[in-house]
């Protein structure tokens, strides 16, 4: 059964309640969406089944975010963009944008630029900064 609104009357649900989609116990999630062959989660915009605002998909295994236009990831005041990932079952921070340090990237490891030998610029730029460019 579809739950299709109207768009004027809007709906609302109660403080730590779940949906699930696909399921019919979301496991404390919150939005739970389901499907045996992998799961969707797309906000497309109004009037539109194929123009994705963003959309989240994984195969069980594999997740991708996907975005047709930019994608912004904002973080609160002074908080971190932090990718993270899983190394032979520890937890590592692979890039930290730290935001208090106007933008400071850290690796947790290599960065490699330009590997595949393309034809592109490496650039280092600085306004008169003391040790702008340090090994």
């Amino acid at each position: 059964m579809a739950l299709i609104l109207d768009g004027t009357t809007g709906f609302n649900l109660p403080s730590g309640a779940e949906i699930g989609v696909g399921t019919n116990a979301p496991a404390g999630n919150g939005l739970h969406v389901d499907h045996t062959a992998g799961a969707t989660l797309r906000l497309t915009r109004l009037g539109t089944s194929s123009s994705h605002f963003v959309q989240l998909e994984t195969d069980g295994a594999n997740g991708t975010l996907h975005s047709e236009g930019d994608l912004t990831l904002k973080a609160g005041l002074d908080k971190d963009v932090i990718l993270q990932g899983n190394d032979s079952g520890s937890s590592i921070d692979a890039l930290k944008l730290d935001m208090s340090n106007l933008g400071f990237a850290s690796f947790n490891a290599n960065a490699f630029f330009n590997e595949s030998a393309s034809d592109v610029d490496f650039r280092i730029k600085s306004v008169n900064q003391t040790n702008m460019f340090y090994v």
